[in-house]
């Protein structure tokens, strides 16, 4: 087979990792992958497979209990609070921001709100 896997970030990881990431924000310590499931309307193949993904790419941490190859997903990694949009990041935020004009061989920043 030489052709590509389906994308699968925006179907299945993407919205796995802003459901933690709001969870987390909203205070919680942890995040049982059983009520990510429940949030998402996701079955446990799906919400597991997301979650292995985003451990692999650094975006969460997990722990595993009894049957569950996942059970918990125990902390926001720093790349997720960029993804997330949690934090922008400053260059994609920051141009937009700004508007140079050149006025007599100098350079103005203008900052717009």
């Amino acid at each position: 087979m030489t052709e590509p896997l389906p994308d699968v970030w925006t179907s299945r990881d993407y919205p796995v990792l802003c459901e933690v990431a709001r969870r987390f924000e909203a205070g919680a310590t942890t995040v049982g992958i059983h009520d990510v499931m429940t949030a998402l309307n996701l079955d446990e193949r799906t919400a597991t497979a997301a979650a292995i993904a985003l451990r692999a790419r650094g975006y969460v941490e997990t722990q595993a209990m009894d049957r569950w190859v996942v059970f918990d997903f125990t902390r926001l990694n720093g790349a997720a609070y960029f993804a997330t949009g949690l934090h922008p990041e400053v260059r994609g935020r920051l141009r937009p921001l700004a508007t140079c004009v050149i006025d007599g061989g100098a350079t103005v920043v203008v900052w717009q709100a």
